[in-house]
């Protein structure tokens, strides 16, 4: 297999464990594409900053938008 795509699906496997151990009332299939997104940036997930812009996001709607997530 192609280093570089070797890279990116380690990084999106951790990615996803990452997400799965701190988001496990999420959708798989939301994990999932976080994971994938950030791999192919070649990004870490930050969980924490993840929950702090669902914070701020959910601080800055009103309880019936769809932004709120959950």
């Amino acid at each position: 297999m192609n280093p570089d795509l070797m890279l990116k699906v380690n990084l999106m496997s951790r990615n996803f464990s990452q997400l799965k151990e701190h988001f496990f009332w999420e959708g798989s299939i939301v994990k999932q594409f976080v994971a994938m997104t950030n791999a192919i940036k070649e990004k870490e997930v930050l969980p924490e900053r993840l929950k702090e812009i669902i914070a701020f996001i959910k601080k800055e709607t009103s309880w019936t938008s769809y932004f709120r997530g959950n």
